[in-house]
């Protein structure tokens, strides 16, 4: 027991003295956790998710990186700052994702077996800690039609 409590000790003042370690970080992201954050899922016109990893080989964080890559260039097309940007700039950036998205991957085996066809919308969901436990809130974003 006493071995495992100087090698906890040795540990402890190791990481403070580096400072940036984990849970010891300086870098907010690493240290804390926010009270917000979001993502981005597909769904079909009835309201059914579309399965990205198995249709389209990405993850939603993937998904959500993509989407704020298109927005960031845009924003730096249309020389405005994040906060001059309106809905239909960010309908346009999931626009731009979902031109990309389903330009290829159509060889992938789940559009073998089940082709996604019809209207496939873009959707944000806004997760808060509340007092009453967790909120959350969908937005629509845009959405596009698929043909076989």
């Amino acid at each position: 027991m006493r071995h495992h409590l100087s090698a906890f000790l040795v540990t402890l003042v190791l990481c403070l003295g580096l400072r940036e370690c984990y849970p010891f970080s300086h870098f907010p992201m690493y240290s804390g956790i926010s009270r917000t954050q979001h993502y981005f899922f597909l769904e079909r016109a009835g309201g059914e998710p579309v399965m990205t990893r198995a249709y389209l080989g990405i993850s939603a964080s993937s998904m959500k990186k993509m989407y704020y890559s298109h927005l960031h260039e845009l924003r730096d097309a249309l020389k405005k700052d994040r906060g001059e940007l309106g809905s239909e700039d960010y309908a346009a950036a999931g626009d731009s994702l979902l031109d990309q998205l389903f330009s290829g991957h159509r060889d992938r085996k789940a559009w073998r077996e089940a082709p996604l066809t019809g209207e496939v919308r873009l959707i944000r969901v806004d997760i808060e800690r509340v007092a009453a436990g967790i909120s959350r809130r969908r937005s629509f974003i845009t959405s596009m039609e698929l043909s076989p």
